[in-house]
């Protein structure tokens, strides 16, 4: 097997560049999984990989559904981190079907008739799953 550690180390970092609000939401809700125990993929839980990967394509489908090929916070101001917390759990919680949807977050591969994300790296989509 390849390692990729240092792939999603950079994915990280870019991710962080590019979400201002990333660092705060991940932030509080690794201590919210902590306190209730799920912080451990080895009893069940979200890895911290994993969390950043969600966190992530929340913002960005927060971006898309706003139409902005920038992030939804100037560089220079302040996010509010309450709503787009509460946001986060609305959509995870009573929108997102992970029984038939799948996330991906990758380089920016626009295809053809989708206006790509200026500036961006990396873009994230969500990817119907087989159901039995």
């Amino acid at each position: 097997a390849e390692h990729r550690g240092l792939a999603a180390v950079e994915l990280v970092k870019v991710l962080l560049q590019e979400l201002p609000s990333l660092k705060s939401l991940f932030l509080i809700l690794k201590v919210m999984l902590s306190e209730k125990g799920l912080d451990n993929a080895y009893t069940g839980g979200l890895t911290s990989f994993g969390l950043i990967l969600i966190i992530s394509r929340f913002l960005q489908h927060q971006n898309q559904e706003r139409g902005a090929d920038a992030p939804s916070v100037a560089p220079n101001a302040v996010p509010n981190i309450g709503a787009e917390l509460c946001g986060f759990l609305d959509f995870y919680g009573n929108q997102f079907d992970p029984r038939s949807t799948g996330i991906s977050i990758g380089p920016d591969t626009s295809e053809p008739g989708v206006r790509p994300n200026v500036g961006r790296k990396f873009t994230g989509r969500f990817l119907p799953r087989d159901v039995p």
